[in-house]
């Protein structure tokens, strides 16, 4: 029990800091995944053939910077209201 307990807390720690349950987390941080999977691929395309995916990247990386900002101002807001 208190080994499972421990496992437990391993894994919702972190989430919980940050305002969120585990698979809020988990979401988040998938979505992140697939967005910066997406730049990459583009990356790679692009560096094999320019013209293609010329802006996909750095648009891909901006709109991160926003979710994230938007994540971290809402967290700041249930911070200050909690």
């Amino acid at each position: 029990y208190i080994i499972a307990m421990s496992m437990n807390s391993r894994f919702t720690e972190h989430p919980a800091r940050a305002g969120q349950t585990y698979v809020g987390h988990l979401k988040f941080a998938m979505g992140i995944t697939l967005s910066l999977l997406k730049a990459a691929v583009a990356c790679f395309t692009h560096a094999i053939y320019p013209p293609l995916h010329e802006n996909t990247a750095s648009k891909t990386i901006a709109d991160l910077n926003s979710r994230i900002k938007e994540r971290e101002i809402s967290e700041l807001v249930s911070a200050i209201e909690s």
